[in-house]
């Protein structure tokens, strides 16, 4: 009886450091936010697909645009956001997508952990991390000068990368801010 009640405790001891163990995890992927410096090594080591999708964002026909991890398929096509309609809202479209850069937004989501690629006014954000008050990530600025803050965030930091144009940011919604 004691050898089979040991054995249950050992069992159920084993399971819950799995599971305490799985939380960890979890906690460090998902709720903390990643650092600058390993944003700025993700920008490093793919300089290339960066540049490569500003240059798809610069080229874009509107003025406001958001490819986000899940509007990408497959056959080449993206579901692309924009809010440059007359009336505010949003015009949700497709757009067919050479197979490179598909495969370079691919690539950004699923295995750089990416969520979204949006062009605004004067910046193009690669962003990376957020809960429902701050988000983290890239920003590439079209001027050079630092970007311009909108009407539901802030940017709280900005700091320049190794790259000219390319900075790292910390922003908090504005509806968070008190």
């Amino acid at each position: 009886m004691r050898k089979g009640l040991l054995i249950s405790l050992i069992i159920i001891g084993s399971l819950v450091i799995i599971a305490l163990v799985v939380s960890l995890i979890i906690v460090i992927l998902f709720l903390i936010p990643p650092s600058k410096t390993g944003l700025q090594n993700d920008l490093r080591r793919n300089e290339e697909l960066f540049v490569e999708l500003v240059e798809f964002f610069k080229t874009s026909q509107y003025e406001n645009l958001s490819v986000r991890l899940d509007t990408t398929y497959s056959d080449g096509r993206i579901t692309a956001f924009s809010n440059d309609s007359l009336e505010g809202g949003f015009v949700i479209g497709e757009v067919m997508l050479d197979e490179d850069i598909l495969y370079k937004f691919e690539y950004l989501f699923n295995n750089l952990n990416y969520r979204r690629v949006e062009k605004q006014s004067n910046y193009i954000e690669f962003h990376r991390w957020s809960n429902r008050q701050k988000s983290t990530g890239i920003l590439y600025v079209f001027d050079g000068d630092r970007p311009i803050n909108h009407e539901t965030r802030i940017f709280t930091r900005l700091d320049e990368l190794h790259l000219p144009n390319w900075f790292y940011y910390e922003d908090q919604h504005r509806a968070t801010r008190r």
